[in-house]
């Protein structure tokens, strides 16, 4: 009895991942793309959320898929607590206010501001954009570890070296994590 709160047992958990962004960013495609490690999927918009648990080379995920659409918002709020870090996707064709916005809104919320933040930013050619300067100041307030980068959403390269990137931000750093 009370094995279950020991620390030795609750590290072996998945982490709580939370994939938000505006709609039509990607979220649901890279989840499933983690998922299946493949990325020729036609997937549809997501209503509410998609869950899957995702194994990663050193870690295991349970990956939360939350709608993007702005009616959802005010719901996101119940799938925060206990989330142990945050993928925030952006499509750099969308409404560059939106998602600023709404990246300063989760990065700076109570139950996520000090968690690990991983945001993407889906590689477009024909689109040059001065996203990255945008998105470091909207993390500003974050106090949590943050890592921004580009990503092609449809090159499974790309998607899995944003997974390895995420499993850096869980690593055990000084034999703790």
């Amino acid at each position: 009895m009370g094995g279950t709160c020991s620390g030795a047992s609750l590290k072996n958990l998945p982490k709580k991942i939370l994939i938000v962004g505006n709609s039509g960013a990607g979220k649901t495609h890279l989840l499933y793309s983690w998922l299946l490690g493949r990325n020729d999927l036609e997937t549809v918009p997501t209503d509410s959320f998609n869950v899957e648990r995702i194994v990663s080379d050193t870690c295991v995920y349970m990956m939360w898929d939350l709608c993007g659409c702005k009616d959802f918002r005010l719901k996101r709020r119940q799938f925060f607590h206990g989330t142990d870090g945050v993928v925030y996707v952006i499509d750099p064709t969308s409404d560059s206010v939106d998602a600023i916005d709404d990246l300063t809104l989760v990065s700076s919320d109570r139950d996520l501001h000090h968690l690990p933040c991983l945001v993407l930013i889906s590689r477009r050619n024909d689109v040059k954009t001065d996203w990255l300067v945008r998105v470091k100041d909207a993390l500003r307030s974050h106090s949590g570890a943050t890592h921004v980068m580009d990503v092609d959403i449809v090159d499974q390269k790309s998607i899995n070296d944003a997974l390895r990137q995420l499993d850096r931000m869980f690593a055990p750093t000084n034999g703790h994590q």
